[in-house]
């Protein structure tokens, strides 16, 4: 389904639902150990209620959203890597675990219980002595046996320096691939003002002010759609296809898969097709243009007006006066 392109299979391709996915299964293997270590179904349950939260607002629509409305994926994950810091920290050092302490509180009892035996003789515990020994502790009956010991020093300092160092390298990886989605939607912001201003200047020089109509589909160019859409290049984007193949059955050269969604997209088709259009003369009069523009118009009449321009050969950037309107197409129709 579309759910699991989204989240799944996009990890081969797209860098942060990659992580995202590798911490959610690290996140599900802790839950199933400590369903086991616990011989409860509670961690499995509250880890059910941590996924459904990630993906509520979809759960409430009832559709696949986009990446934007799922910002809770990066507090997930910052919460995955504390679990993996704190479980790992407890497998290089027993002595941080819960029967380390109870050790310590216990042998503590027993230090002051041996001091009081040397001045009393006395050799039953007070009230305090009692108090302070854990109840699940080890017991008279129980033999009292240290934590096992853990990695040297060393040894643990290293591997935690480590895992610190892989961390920042994932933040810094991170950190480049937002830059290069962020220098790459700045180049789309260029192209379309150059392209919107080249259209204003001609229409200000050539033409009476007249409604505008736009038609035809904006493209942003080659190289954006390059380093915005997965292609059959690499290993992962091939891997991407066969499972997106087979979770909804779309073969590869059906439709190239945009993984980067809502970032990156051009403002000039979006304004054309959202809200019927309404917002389009208010983006000309962002670059500097007062223009009336035609819309609410129907599929049918903005198909009409798509078969017009095909009649005239319009290509991108070219305008044709109409009479009662003047007709301009953006891109492929």
């Amino acid at each position: 389904c579309k759910f699991l392109t989204h989240y799944v299979a996009a990890a081969f391709v797209y860098m942060p639902i990659g992580v995202f996915v590798f911490f959610a299964f690290l996140f599900i293997l802790f839950t199933f150990w400590r369903c086991y270590k616990k011989k409860s179904g509670l961690p499995l349950f509250l880890g059910i209620c941590v996924g459904l939260s990630l993906f509520f607002l979809t759960i409430l629509q009832g559709m696949v959203m986009y990446y934007r409305t799922a910002i809770t994926l990066m507090v997930f994950v910052g919460f995955c890597v504390f679990l993996s810091m704190e479980l790992l920290a407890r497998v290089l050092d027993p002595a941080v675990s819960a029967d380390a302490a109870a050790f310590v509180a216990r042998r503590s009892a027993e230090i002051a219980l041996e001091d009081r035996e040397a001045h009393t003789g006395d050799g039953s515990l007070c009230a305090e002595d009692a108090a302070a020994a854990p109840a699940d502790g080890p017991t008279a009956s129980a033999p009292l046996l240290p934590p096992k010991p853990g990695m040297p020093a060393r040894v643990r300092r290293f591997v935690c320096q480590a895992l610190v160092a892989l961390l920042l390298l994932l933040c810094w990886r991170q950190g480049i691939y937002q830059s290069k989605l962020l220098s790459l939607n700045n180049l789309r912001s260029e192209n379309e003002a150059h392209f919107l201003r080249t259209v204003g200047y001609q229409l200000n020089a050539q033409f009476d002010k007249k409604p505008l109509l736009f038609v035809g589909n904006y493209d942003n160019g080659v190289y954006l759609w390059q380093h915005t859409t997965a292609v059959t290049n690499t290993w992962g984007e091939k891997i991407f296809y066969k499972m997106r193949r087979k979770f909804t059955g779309i073969k590869p050269s059906g439709s190239p898969y945009n993984y980067v969604q809502t970032d990156i997209v051009g403002g000039v088709d979006w304004y054309r097709r959202q809200f019927d259009g309404e917002l389009m003369s208010a983006y000309l009069a962002y670059w500097g243009y007062d223009y009336d523009v035609i819309s609410n118009l129907s599929d049918e009449e903005y198909t009409h007006y798509c078969e017009l321009a095909k009649s005239f050969n319009m290509q991108s950037g070219q305008i044709v006066d109409m009479g009662d309107y003047i007709l301009i197409c953006i891109g492929r129709l």
